[in-house]
């Protein structure tokens, strides 16, 4: 013990190492413990009882040219600081950690706090006010803590029980906080904590909700406050931040949605037609296709096998299947690659040479697994779900194919098509604090079309095609997102502005490798029924007859 000392440690830039109390320590006097001109500490440390009496009797400071700090300030014992700014941190001071796990006892006037310090954690009894007019980055607070001017950043309170968590209890604040619930917190999902902010207003908190994940299971919370000065913190999902979420859900969902039309629409329109044959009537192909859809933006590209058969000079059957390979999905989607789509067409011809009138027939069909999580946005929370989204289409087309010379062949086409989406209900994984239950969503249109295709001769075995046509649905009914299990939400629309006129276009190439072989490619755009959407899709195959 050392009743009366006067520690004044003033080297320039000094790098002093460890300081460790373990027994008990008195210092009485101004400033009678005096670490200044920049001192380096890499810790001080005290689980005794260190006690400092008089002005700014624990004084930390540095100079304008040589900041002083000190790395780890740890107190697991009993510091008490007592007279004017007893506990002073200068401006040119810095503390990068500050943990109290013991107790810090104040005097009447309290700390001041002008330097810098980076974290504060409290686990133990701070008695008196932090007084703060420099800048505190994150203070984690498991106490009953009187705080004064300048708040932290970031505030994070420490629940170790429903009766025993941090409490701030502000006087004269300035700026704004981010609350948060740190993560060393054993919360109780469903107990309101009283009073945990009190002397602060909603322009000083950058937020009044989020969520906290404990033991598997995310939950959403909220700070509420009937006089805009004392906050309590409740556990669920706020309404508000809720329906924002599904917002958000719903654009997503029309993405994927959208993903699936196009593919269905493009599988009969102008490409997935095997119709180079031999000598047995039989047609091959190989292929890839490409599809970038904007707003949200998504990528797929999927490979793709064709065969087609002969069993008149009227008559021919097609089968293909289109296997997803690679899905970049909107935000919270992620689909299952595993079920392809599968699709058959028959078609009619007036001539055996094509020429004249063409009817076809075709369907296709998929189904895939698709994965989806919200988006947390304050206090809504990250449901997951798994569900199933099958898509069927089915097309009647007819044209009249003729050439005008011996280079160019004119193709007018009318279509009729009738498309239905269907995602199953579902409900998510108990792994959020209100998961939610969405009803089945259908989509489904009937579409008319018309347009004209065209083929011409470059060469003796290389011609240009190209295809431009006019979609406009003739009905269309669908339903909105519905959810249940948060009283006070409503539906969601996710296709709210309809583009029931839209256009569709084909450009391509077809080259010869011989008679009955040939490599294609097709460069396809479609406007889609969300309105402010389109894609764009790159298709390249290798036909063979045989």
């Amino acid at each position: 013990m050392v009743p009366n000392p006067f520690i004044y440690i003033t080297m320039v830039m000094a790098i002093m190492g460890h300081l460790i109390n373990t027994g008990t320590w008195n210092s009485n006097g101004s400033q009678s413990f005096y670490s200044v001109l920049g001192t380096n500490w890499t810790s001080l440390t005290n689980s005794g009882t260190l006690t400092a009496n008089g002005p700014q009797s624990l004084y930390l400071d540095g100079t304008a040219s040589g900041i002083g700090t000190i790395g780890t300030l740890t107190n697991s014992g009993t510091l008490t600081t007592n007279g004017v700014e007893s506990f002073y941190n200068g401006i040119d001071h810095t503390i990068t950690n500050f943990i109290n796990s013991g107790t810090w006892a104040l005097g009447a006037s309290g700390a001041g706090l002008h330097g810098t310090i980076t974290t504060l954690t409290n686990i133990g009894a701070i008695s008196g006010n932090l007084k703060n007019s420099g800048t505190l980055t994150t203070f984690n607070n498991g106490g009953v803590v009187a705080y004064q001017s300048a708040l932290p950043v970031n505030y994070n309170i420490i629940i170790n029980s429903t009766s025993d968590f941090g409490k701030l209890n502000v006087t004269s604040g300035t700026g704004a906080t981010t609350f948060g619930i740190h993560s060393s917190s054993t919360a109780t999902f469903g107990h309101t904590y009283s009073s945990v902010l009190t002397g602060v207003s909603a322009s000083n908190l950058t937020a009044t909700s989020g969520t906290y994940s404990q033991g598997g299971i995310t939950s959403g919370f909220t700070l509420s406050s009937s006089d805009d000065s004392a906050w309590d913190l409740r556990w669920g999902a706020n309404v508000t931040d809720t329906k924002l979420a599904l917002r958000k859900y719903a654009k997503s969902i029309g993405a994927i949605f959208s993903q699936s039309i196009i593919a269905s629409n493009y599988a009969h329109m102008n490409t997935y037609d095997c119709n180079v044959y031999g000598e047995d009537g039989s047609c091959f192909s190989v292929g890839s296709r490409t599809t970038r859809v904007d707003d949200p933006d998504t990528n797929s590209t999927s490979g793709i096998l064709n065969f087609g058969h002969k069993l008149s000079s009227s008559w021919r059957l097609g089968a293909f299947m289109d296997q997803t390979i690679n899905n970049s999905a909107a935000s919270g989607i992620k689909v299952d690659n595993k079920g392809p789509m599968v699709g058959l067409m028959a078609v009619w011809n007036q001539n055996p040479d094509t020429n004249g009138l063409q009817l076809r027939l075709g369907n296709t069909y998929q189904s895939k697994d698709v994965g989806i999580t919200r988006e947390i946005i304050g206090s809504a929370e990250p449901g997951k779900g798994n569900t199933t989204i099958e898509t069927q289409s089915y097309l009647a087309e007819l044209q009249y194919r003729f050439m005008v010379n011996d280079k160019t062949m004119i193709q007018p086409y009318a279509a009729i098509r009738r498309t239905t989406v269907e995602q199953d209900g579902y409900t998510e994984e108990a792994t959020v604090g209100t998961p939610l239950t969405f009803a089945k969503l259908e989509d489904r249109t009937s579409t008319v079309i018309a347009g004209i295709k065209t083929r011409h001769r470059l060469k003796n075995m290389t011609y240009l095609k190209g295809a431009l046509g006019i979609e406009h649905d003739v009905s269309h009914t669908k339903h909105n997102i519905r959810a249940s299990g948060l009283a006070g939400l409503t539906d969601e629309s996710f296709n709210n502005a309809e583009n029931k006129n839209r256009v569709v276009a084909t450009v391509g190439v077809d080259h010869y490798l011989s008679k009955n072989k040939v490599i294609s490619a097709n460069l396809h755009y479609q406007q889609l029924g969300f309105k402010s959407t389109d894609s764009t899709s790159l298709f390249l195959n290798y036909n063979i007859g045989f």
